[in-house]
């Protein structure tokens, strides 16, 4: 699709996607500050998601492009994602998830504290009501969860080289300058069982400015579509630094 040149940029990378995408369409559509280009990153999906990307995009009005990545995994993906959107005129980037919902002044909360000097962002996640709705347990777990992740990070990812304290930046909901994405060399190339690209890019970051911020104002919903499969402590696990070694491709 051709596109009038836009600053801020949303990637999102994907992969058989189809059932739940069209929940991240609509929360786009419905930003307050619809000033920004969405680029779907398809991964090799065999489910018909790029297609299914384009109809509702169309439909919902949403400006948008899809890029394919053939490489298996979400490192490839977003880091393909990324340095397109560079490469076509974005000056910001944030990132969520195919099966992520931003809240509707998402963008806006984003470009704000993009304007207002930040390098680097990583933002709330609360769960998502898609096909699986959350239990009243998963309302106190999610957050508990994320608590017990940061305060890992606090104690492992520390050091003199850091110039500020850790904090969660998950890629369901992060923003990045295109300028600070290239000095950090980007997202590793690696499949999503190997490594959590996410955490590694955020401290590379942490080497390299202190101009970033964790905002609660910068909400996403997520799926708890891995929390199901896996239960509470094996997706833990997962999310501190990949200690949980079995099969985590929920998609």
């Amino acid at each position: 699709m051709t596109h009038e040149k836009q600053t801020l940029w949303v990637v999102i990378p994907f992969y058989n996607e189809a059932k739940v995408v069209g929940l991240t369409i609509q929360a786009l559509a419905a930003q307050t500050d619809k000033d920004f280009m969405t680029l779907f990153v398809d991964n090799a999906s065999t489910d018909g998601g790029a297609q299914k990307v384009h109809q509702i995009c169309a439909a919902k009005g949403v400006r948008f492009e899809v890029i394919n990545e053939p490489r298996k995994g979400t490192g490839y993906a977003a880091d393909t994602g990324f340095r397109y959107a560079t490469s076509h005129g974005a000056t910001y980037i944030a990132r969520t998830d195919a099966d992520c919902s931003p809240a509707p002044n998402w963008v806006e909360k984003v470009r704000a504290g993009f304007e207002g000097g930040l390098e680097f962002m990583g933002g709330r996640l609360r769960p998502r009501a898609d096909s699986i709705r959350p239990t009243l347990l998963d309302h106190i777990m999610l957050p508990t969860m994320v608590t017990i992740g940061v305060l890992y990070g606090k104690l492992f990812y520390r050091g003199k080289q850091f110039r500020y304290p850790f904090f969660m930046a998950a890629g369901g909901n992060m923003a990045i300058t295109s300028k600070l994405y290239e000095q950090t060399g980007g997202f590793k190339h690696a499949s999503i069982a190997d490594t959590n690209e996410d955490t590694e890019l955020a401290e590379k970051v942490r080497t390299l400015t202190s101009r970033a911020k964790y905002r609660r104002d910068m909400v996403v919903y997520t799926s708890i579509r891995r929390v199901r499969k896996y239960g509470y402590i094996k997706t833990l696990r997962w999310f501190s630094d990949r200690n949980y070694k079995g099969e985590v491709d929920v998609r």
